[in-house]
């Protein structure tokens, strides 16, 4: 039997989004499913689903508009999350590996 998750369910919600997001599951600018389709897929409440968006509001990788539901945003829109795009594409590239000199332009002073 696999151990139990023993993270809070909104946190699994976050990464799961997160996780697609940043591999191409959810595309940037289209429609996340809805809060009740979430919480239906996830065995949880709207509540539970809606604080695990707040998370990926505030690093920028989701955005509510009101009226039409939350949508997905390019991970590298801003620095922060031009970071997390660049490990989450490490993480998913096991041949990939970082070099001394990776991110370096060449004359770089």
């Amino acid at each position: 039997m696999p151990p139990k998750n023993t993270r809070p369910k909104y946190r699994q919600i976050a990464n799961y989004l997160r996780e697609g997001i940043l591999d191409g599951t959810f595309v940037a600018g289209q429609p996340l499913p809805s809060e009740e389709a979430l919480a239906k897929q996830c065995g949880v409440t709207r509540p539970t689903v809606r604080q695990g968006l707040r998370g990926l509001r505030t690093s920028g990788l989701v955005e509510a508009i009101m009226g039409r539901g939350t949508s997905a945003r390019s991970p590298t829109a801003n620095p922060a999350t031009r970071a997390l795009a660049a490990y989450a594409a490490l993480r998913t590239t096991a041949t990939s590996r970082p070099t001394a000199s990776a991110g370096r332009t060449p004359n770089h002073r």
